[in-house]
């Protein structure tokens, strides 16, 4: 991603990678990002994010995010690398 992807009160959902190389993902409150891979290790963009959903597969956090409303986990215990 390059330049700035604003999902606003949108939802945008990732099936597959996702790289930024100097961009930025912008989200308004009420805007949602689901993380919906179909296999373990999809990485998280840095970003502040209104609603992030992460499915059932495990995700890498590259750093800490910003969830502003509410972040939905299947199995939390399976999330963290």
């Amino acid at each position: 991603m390059q330049g700035t992807f604003a999902v606003d009160a949108t939802t945008l959902t990732l099936n597959g990678a996702a790289s930024n190389t100097g961009g930025a993902l912008t989200s308004l409150p009420s805007g949602t990002v689901f993380y919906n891979q179909a296999s373990a290790g999809q990485s998280l963009l840095l970003a502040d994010y209104g609603h992030l959903q992460l499915n059932a597969f495990g995700k890498h956090f590259q750093r800490s995010v910003g969830v502003a409303s509410s972040l939905t986990v299947p199995i939390p215990q399976q999330h963290i690398s």
